[in-house]
């Protein structure tokens, strides 16, 4: 999962396109959205460098400067009017530019320039997503993380790019439009002590326990908040006979992509096996239940898992006791060399 990074960019469409019921000042510019390199090391949005997932689509929120002014001459209000309220754009409509377009064509206003916010998911649109450009917040209510139909390149992630301060016009040939990750990546690692070398040990099943799958989310400049509800159940991330060694390996069916929505951890149940070899046919299974604490201090009130962390958990199963480590860190931050100065 590593980053990507969009640009608002602008398309040129025939004007015999149609329009959509927002009454736009101008025909001839379409707004689009392409993925380009950026030279940022903040963890974004991604699935393999500078592509954005093409099974995805974009909603898009924007609002349109005002005319109102005071006695000196100042605007009373920059944003008034909403010119896009979650507007869907689809990849290549046109056919042929690889770029993000309204699935209901969507223009530049013709002199006024626009402020834009938006979010993107593998589940389709929210329809009751909402943007306060005052405060730069994204709400997305009732969002639930569907984990049946993970892919290697981990699709179902929502992500969100807040409005970046600034205003763009037709002229503007590349806006900044940073997708940030608003759910947590869990991974878990697996390893047998080195001193137990007499012994087979054979890993079986990897399964979280108590998660919940529906919250609502708001989402800031630089973080997303959640609050949970609903039922809550047990996630399989790993059901086979895996030989384990002496190096902590990564055992998910779900390609490493284990994402979920924001909230405190419970427990991982681990299911293991071992085999003396001297003679004994005797097969022990053991079912361990562990918390998945985030922190190594067991007292610490630090347990939440947070919006665009990458949460990793090593196991390490000894002929005694199963030990497990919480490591934390971005999600995958990168710099890539920028093709289009900002």
């Amino acid at each position: 999962m590593k980053k990507i990074f969009l640009s608002i960019m602008t398309v040129a469409v025939a004007a015999a396109c149609s329009k959509s019921d927002i009454a736009y000042e101008n025909d001839q510019v379409e707004i689009g959205f392409a993925p380009v390199p950026h030279n940022i090391t903040k963890s974004v949005a991604g699935v393999e460098d500078t592509t954005f997932p093409t099974d995805l689509d974009l909603y898009v929120f924007a609002n349109i400067q005002g005319d109102e002014v005071d006695a000196d001459g100042n605007l009373l209000d920059m944003w008034p009017s909403e010119y896009l309220n979650n507007a869907r754009f689809v990849y290549d409509r046109l056919g042929s530019n690889g770029v993000y377009e309204g699935e209901t064509p969507r223009y530049w206003p013709n002199v006024k320039s626009l402020i834009f916010a938006g979010y993107s998911n593998a589940c389709g649109v929210v329809k009751n997503a909402e943007m306060d450009f005052a405060a730069n917040e994204l709400t997305i209510p009732a969002y639930t993380q569907d984990n049946a139909t993970y892919t290697a390149e981990g699709a179902n992630d929502l992500m969100w790019f807040p409005w970046n301060g600034s205003s763009y016009t037709k002229q503007s040939t590349a806006i900044p439009a940073v997708m940030q990750h608003a759910c947590s990546w869990i991974t878990v690692k697996v390893l047998r002590d080195a001193n137990t070398t007499d012994e087979t040990w054979t890993l079986k099943g990897l399964q979280i326990n108590g998660l919940y799958h529906t919250g609502d989310a708001t989402c800031g400049e630089d973080a997303a908040t959640w609050e949970v509800y609903g039922n809550t159940s047990a996630e399989t991330l790993y059901t086979g006979t895996a030989a384990l060694g002496t190096t902590a390996e990564v055992y998910e069916d779900v390609d490493e992509n284990m994402v979920v929505i924001p909230q405190v951890p419970t427990s991982i149940n681990v299911t293991y096996s071992y085999v003396p070899q001297e003679g004994v046919a005797a097969v022990t299974e053991t079912v361990k239940d562990l918390d998945l604490k985030i922190v190594s201090d067991p007292k610490s009130d630090d347990n939440i898992w947070e919006s665009g962390k990458h949460y990793t958990y090593t196991i390490k199963i000894t002929a005694t006791e199963i030990l497990i480590a919480p490591e934390v860190d971005g999600w995958d931050p990168v710099t890539v060399t920028p093709d289009i100065e900002f």
